[in-house]
């Protein structure tokens, strides 16, 4: 955040058609990201991050020699943290 910026707002999705070959049953989905920071003083940031925030199931692949069908990803996480710069 530059001089005079106090908020900073990101975004992320994205899109996966599913039917992967490790997990063909998987259907389509979005996952969603956003992270919000907040410029508290000048070498003070607060921030609060959520990943998936519509909390999807979905597959991520895995090393097909250790499971077959991929591994069950994370539903809905927030995090929150301050960042103090010397």
């Amino acid at each position: 955040m530059g001089h005079g910026q106090d908020w900073a707002v990101s975004w992320f999705g994205v899109w996966n058609h599913g039917g992967t070959e490790v997990a063909p049953e998987q259907g389509p989905y979005w996952v969603h990201n956003a992270t919000v920071n907040y410029r508290v003083l000048g070498s003070v940031d607060l921030h609060l991050t959520a990943n998936n925030l519509l909390d999807e199931e979905y597959l991520s692949p895995s090393d097909p020699g250790q499971l077959n069908r991929g591994v069950i990803n994370r539903g809905r996480s927030v995090t929150a943290g301050l960042t103090v710069r010397f």
